[in-house]
């Protein structure tokens, strides 16, 4: 069952910090379906990455903003918003996500990548894609990815120095705007 948020002010699930982001009034809200983790997760892999080398060029995300996307919608009507919380709503059964490695993609995006897509991760991702098509909403054409963007500009990037693990437990996925930062639309458990 979905628990919606209130709509002013609020961050990504487990962020622990408020978003002053405004809605975009009548303008198209870019959107997207991700899975957060909890800040001890957060603060676990912060740490696991301390003995990477990041280039001067290097834009680092945040960890409050490290997410894993599970679907980018793009831009959603604004008066579509209100009943796309209910239309997207999946149950998730909880389940582990492992990541072990670190690569550098195309452009020097270095991302946090799992030790395999689970079973339970591959079924989230399914079920959202049928709940997007059956509201009208895109669903990407390109393989699913899994993976969490760590930086961007990170060309020479070197990881840690000990093996990488990061564990999260997923318990919910967001329904999240994207405008000039980011803003929980609504959560489902």
């Amino acid at each position: 069952m979905p628990r919606r948020q209130p709509a002013a002010r609020q961050a990504p699930p487990g962020s622990g910090e408020p978003s002053d982001t405004p809605t975009s009034g009548g303008d198209p809200a870019r959107c997207f379906i991700a899975i957060w983790p909890a800040a001890a997760e957060r603060r676990a892999l912060a740490l696991a990455l301390t003995g990477a080398r990041w280039p001067s060029t290097a834009a680092q995300v945040p960890p409050a903003n490290w997410h894993l996307t599970l679907h980018f919608i793009g831009p959603v009507p604004a008066a579509s918003l209100p009943g796309l919380p209910s239309a997207l709503r999946v149950p998730v059964e909880p389940f582990s996500l492992e990541f072990g490695a670190t690569a550098v993609w195309t452009g020097g995006l270095v991302v946090l990548l799992p030790l395999g897509p689970t079973p339970a991760l591959l079924a989230l991702h399914e079920a959202l894609a049928r709940r997007l098509l059956g509201a009208g909403l895109p669903v990407e054409q390109r393989p699913f990815k899994p993976h969490v963007t760590l930086a961007r500009r990170a060309v020479g990037y070197s990881p840690p120095g000990t093996p990488l693990r990061s564990s999260w437990l997923v318990r919910e996925v967001a329904l999240v705007q994207s405008l000039r930062g980011y803003r929980t639309l609504a959560t489902w458990h």
